[in-house]
């Protein structure tokens, strides 16, 4: 089991340079429904069809695209936190995007970037 409290599912994030261009083209190309957009940071998750997993469409301006990163939900943040630390796992601090979510990222052995989140 868990020390981080772990919910069902995941969101695969990528990086897009053209968000609108690119929810049209996961629609068109896999079938994915939209599932949720905020418009600051502008996101996109879309529905696949593989229960309880969402590919979450970032926005990023000047970026390099590529760099995927997967998004675990968990039920406290602050005790997953709380839980990476006491294992002695760096971690950034907890960024709260109003009314949505708090995130936090962490990194595995290998220098893969990897993210919690506890959906407000």
């Amino acid at each position: 089991m868990s020390v981080l409290g772990l919910q069902p599912g995941a969101i695969i994030s990528i990086p897009v340079r053209d968000l609108k261009k690119s929810v049209a083209w996961y629609r068109q190309t896999f079938g994915f429904k939209v599932a949720h957009t905020l418009q600051e940071p502008a996101w996109c998750e879309l529905a696949t069809s593989t229960a309880d997993v969402r590919i979450g469409l970032a926005q990023v301006d000047g970026g390099d695209p590529g760099d995927t990163t997967p998004i675990f939900t968990v039920s406290s943040i602050e005790a997953a936190a709380a839980a990476l630390a006491a294992e002695r796992i760096a971690a950034s601090e907890v960024v709260t995007v109003d009314g949505h979510a708090k995130l936090l990222t962490l990194q595995d052995p290998d220098g893969n970037t990897l993210m919690l989140q506890e959906v407000l």
